[in-house]
């Protein structure tokens, strides 16, 4: 309650609250993959820079597939190669992948 008289969204709080990506990478995945992945550093880097636009959105935000899409169809424009473009996406894969498996860890609950 002291939060809301605070401010705060009550919808942004508690246990069914949903991290950004941001969150989730700095929060869970960067250590994890740090740790069990022989280059785990450089996959969160390439998601930060790949998916930048995506950083601030809450995991569960019903735009992120096509805003994934859109960003595939732009970069296929600009010429960058499927290979590039699918080594992208198998990344941010990988790293929700973890998310979905460890809940307790991630926050990403799947209902």
């Amino acid at each position: 309650m002291g939060e809301v008289v605070g401010g705060a969204d009550p919808s942004e709080t508690g246990a069914d609250r949903v991290p950004t990506l941001k969150e989730f990478l700095e929060e869970n995945y960067d250590a994890w993959a740090a740790t069990h992945l022989k280059a785990g550093a450089s996959y969160s880097k390439r998601i930060r820079v790949a998916f930048h636009f995506l950083l601030d959105l809450p995991l569960n935000d019903p735009k992120l597939p096509w805003l994934v899409e859109k960003w595939k169809n732009q970069r296929l424009k600009e010429g960058t190669k499927k290979l590039t473009i699918n080594r992208d996406l198998c990344t941010i894969e990988g790293a929700l992948s973890f998310g979905v498996k460890n809940p307790e860890q991630s926050g990403i609950k799947i209902q």
